[in-house]
């Protein structure tokens, strides 16, 4: 197995490890900025880090203007309006659960908008993984399971305008890079939380300077990390495996969302969490025959290569 072929497996990992520790960080962010205020600017400081990197590809066709205004409307505006309205109203553990769901909605977009083969071993993966995440929703780490009707539904809402945005955007990756599919995600995106940030910043001009350290080094994150780092390297990794493939790494955000909540807030990993992440991973391994990198696609490719 070449080191190229496992490159966009590891892309997609990292990504999904950002964002698994994004969750509990946006969460305490959003107990200090505003929901558009803090969409605003860790999309549209994102979109401008990304400019260098794409300023001589901006060129698009008029016929994909209409793919690029669905990917950042749906990808960026309502989804994450969805995301933090719904963050600001449920935990941050049901939201790494809820988020994680989003695979199996992936799957049934990607055959059928894509026409992507769905297999056994990948319909059986996603049962396995779901019922992990079921597992996990029963008890979180520190007591009963509790439901919020309100901020879970918003959170299911925004797995499904991401996964609507990512199957646009497979089919912009034929014609452009993922860079600049991302620049313009981001910069529509940031477009449609503007008119909120603006009013709020004429009001409160110094805003900035009244909220403590810590979430400013969590808005820096969201940026730097959750924005501009992970999104990159999810597109680069989307851009060269097949949606429904890729959306199976999500399966990890509860994993790695409740393990920074034990070791940040000390909680104590319960049974049904082992449980349910031993399921998880039992999903990925399933749906892959083994671990992703090393699935029979490859392994197939690489026979082929040594007759």
């Amino acid at each position: 197995m070449s080191a190229q072929s496992a490159r966009p497996y590891l892309f997609l990992f990292f990504a999904t490890l950002i964002w698994g520790a994004t969750i509990p960080i946006m969460k305490y962010a959003l107990e200090y900025i505003p929901v558009f205020v803090l969409a605003f600017m860790r999309f549209g400081i994102a979109s401008l880090l990304i400019l260098p990197f794409v300023h001589k590809q901006l060129r698009i066709h008029r016929q994909h203007l209409w793919l690029f205004l669905l990917s950042g409307v749906f990808g960026i505006f309502i989804h994450i309006s969805f995301f933090f309205f719904g963050l600001s109203n449920t935990t941050a553990l049901n939201t790494g659960v809820l988020v994680s769901a989003s695979p199996l909605f992936m799957m049934l977009a990607a055959g059928f908008f894509l026409k992507e083969r769905i297999t056994k071993r990948m319909i059986a993966g996603g049962c396995i993984g779901f019922a992990g995440i079921l597992t996990i929703m029963l008890k979180d780490i520190s007591g009963p399971f509790q439901m919020y009707p309100i901020g879970d539904i918003l959170i299911i809402a925004s797995t499904l305008t991401l996964v609507f945005a990512e199957i646009t955007n497979k089919k912009l990756f034929q014609f452009y890079s993922p860079y600049v599919v991302t620049f313009y995600m981001f910069f529509i995106g940031s477009l449609g939380f503007s008119p909120f940030a603006v009013r709020f910043f004429s009001e409160s001009p110094h805003f900035l300077c009244t909220i403590p350290l810590s979430a400013i080094l969590a808005l820096l994150f969201g940026i730097f990390f959750s924005s501009f780092t992970a999104y990159l390297l999810w597109q680069k990794g989307l851009s060269q495996v097949d949606a429904s493939r890729a959306g199976f790494f999500v399966y990890l955000d509860p994993i790695i969302t409740t393990s920074l909540s034990v070791l940040l807030l000390h909680e104590v990993i319960t049974l049904p969490f082992i449980i349910g992440g031993v399921l998880i991973i039992g999903g990925i391994l399933t749906a892959y025959g083994q671990i992703p990198y090393l699935g029979s696609t490859y392994i197939k490719e690489r026979k082929k290569r040594s007759v």
